[in-house]
């Protein structure tokens, strides 16, 4: 049936291919965006979890939708885990024009925007650089 070496091989094949996933770590990325999420809180933003969060590789992207409403100011972050070195966010309206972006040289990302329309906003996640995967986590804020 299975013999000592087969097992070696299968067992060291299982741990090649989740080596990337096994540093990425979405509860440090989530932890993360809290952190930063404080001195938003402090400026009177209403910061809820979105649920949004996972890995991607350098170069990678990650979409999400944002519901938005006319005269209220949005606040969206992005925390990354270790292995994210360099995480952008960029926000487009229904129209596709950048709402915001923040392109800093940073493992965190965030905007901050007044809302001129009802609608959907498109927010695109990131990873420009990265050691493998590198896990993200979205929150966003609202005030007014």
């Amino acid at each position: 049936m299975f013999n000592s070496n087969s097992i070696r091989v299968v067992t060291t094949l299982i741990v090649l291919a989740t080596a990337n996933t096994v540093f990425a770590d979405v509860r440090v990325a989530r932890d993360r965006s809290y952190e930063i999420a404080q001195s938003s809180r402090k400026r009177g933003y209403f910061m809820t979890p979105t649920g949004i969060q996972g890995h991607i590789g350098q170069g990678e992207y990650y979409q999400v939708n944002l519901e938005v409403k006319k005269g209220l100011d949005y606040c969206i972050l992005v925390g990354g885990d270790a292995n994210a070195k360099d995480v952008d966010l960029y926000v487009f309206d229904e129209l596709n024009n950048v709402w915001k972006h923040d392109e800093r040289d940073d493992k965190d990302a965030g905007v901050e925007h007044s809302a001129n329309y009802t609608g959907i906003l498109k927010v695109y996640v990131h990873m420009k650089r990265a050691n493998g995967l590198a896990s993200f986590s979205v929150l966003a804020g609202r005030r007014g």
